[in-house]
């Protein structure tokens, strides 16, 4: 129950003090969708995989759901600086509260915005192809999201925990994501990039989110036993990073 409630605070917190980067985040998508997506269809044609034939917009809807789900994903953080810095996060810790829950709050609430936004790109791709198929696809993609939410969370929060400030927070983040956004097969097939950086995607723990995703969506197959298994090792280690880092934090008003 003291999970729940911190929980409603978290989404209370986030939506009210982070109400311009949803929007940002919101038009970012709307714009990789209705601009970008079908702008670069139009000249690059379809996108093969696994020997489907998709739209370049149904090609990129994996990346953008795995893009949207990890940037609110680190509300954790966030959200962990702003209680640092009114004082709340030494009372909610001596009240009620214990660490463990603090931690599993935020992850809940993380998993909430990240089906959001995600569901968010679904729904306005599927403006695009309206298919049965493609909407189960796109649904049934969704069930991967909480293991790259519940990542990068813990990440955001492990982070957050080991920085002196929220500006140094948000910096990290930004010069982190870029690159670990293009790094991937987001954007573009792994057999178009060069050698290095086909390496480096085949590293970034991304590209098995979306490569996932794509396979429910476009060939709706099961996915690879080596993909599951890898995020759902990922989200149990970082989680139980996160947790034993925030037991041993010492917390100052």
């Amino acid at each position: 129950m003291g999970v729940v409630r911190l929980v409603r605070r978290d989404l209370i917190v986030g939506f009210r003090t982070l109400a311009s980067a949803a929007v940002s985040l919101i038009l970012t998508i709307l714009l990789y969708v209705y601009v970008a997506g079908v702008a670069y269809g139009n000249i690059i044609g379809y996108v093969r995989v696994e020997g489907v034939r998709a739209t370049y917009v149904e090609f990129l809807a994996p990346g953008l759901m795995v893009v949207a789900a990890v940037e609110s994903s680190f509300i954790t953080g966030s959200v962990f600086w702003i209680d640092r810095r009114l004082g709340m996060l030494h009372q909610l810790l001596a009240g009620p509260f214990t660490r463990t829950q603090y931690v599993l709050s935020k992850t809940a609430a993380a998993i909430i915005l990240s089906l959001t936004y995600s569901a968010f790109v679904a729904a306005a791709v599927l403006t695009l192809n309206p298919s049965p198929a493609y909407a189960a696809g796109l649904a049934e993609a969704l069930t991967v999201i909480p293991a790259i939410s519940v990542t990068f969370s813990s990440i955001g929060l492990i982070v957050a925990t080991k920085v002196r400030t929220p500006e140094t927070y948000n910096i990290m983040l930004n010069i982190a994501l870029l690159p670990l956004f293009f790094l991937t097969t987001a954007y573009y097939p792994q057999t178009a990039l060069p050698p290095i950086i086909k390496y480096a995607s085949q590293i970034n723990p991304l590209t098995y989110a979306i490569e996932t995703i794509r396979t429910l969506t476009l060939t709706q197959t099961t996915p690879t036993p080596q993909n599951i298994a890898i995020l759902t090792t990922l989200a149990t280690t970082t989680l139980t990073t996160a947790l034993l880092k925030f037991k041993k934090m010492e917390i100052t008003d």
